[in-house]
């Protein structure tokens, strides 16, 4: 009867460790606020003064905007001369900085072939504070 208990007790904790898991891997992607086009990205700064933002990569919608909040002053440059609001270099104002997808953005020629062979097009940024960056990843998709 012990025995079986125990096995009971185990089970129950390796379902809330597996729950637990999905939910942090869940919260890794930034996406969309409930209610709104907007997803709103944390910019921090560790101890040694490098980038640091909430998400690990966002995921946006054509027409959705990606708000970066943090320090008076960063900004947000895009890599390999491909940015989806077709402005590279993004300064903060006010530690705020906005990034709008164009509603067309699948349709443009510069991105279609991208997404036509990927299924989502993808955007890789610096957040740049004091000549330091991080590096993740923007992907755009399409709704399901």
């Amino acid at each position: 009867m012990l025995y079986l208990l125990l096995i009971v007790i185990l089970i129950v904790l390796i379902v809330a460790v597996i729950i637990l898991y999905k939910r942090l891997n869940d919260a890794a992607i930034g996406s969309i606020l409930p209610g709104t086009n907007t997803v709103v990205i944390n910019v921090s700064l560790d101890s040694n003064g490098i980038p640091q933002q909430n998400y690990s990569e966002i995921e946006l919608l054509p027409g959705q905007t990606a708000l970066f909040a943090g320090p008076d002053k960063f900004s947000i440059i895009f890599k390999n001369r491909k940015a989806p609001n077709h402005k590279i270099e993004n300064e903060s104002e006010n530690g705020v900085v906005a990034i709008k997808v164009p509603d067309d953005i699948l349709k443009l020629p510069e991105f279609a072939e991208e997404y036509r062979k990927n299924g989502f097009l993808r955007f890789d940024y610096a957040i740049n504070v004091n000549g330091k960056e991080l590096d993740p990843p923007m992907i755009i998709g399409r709704k399901n």
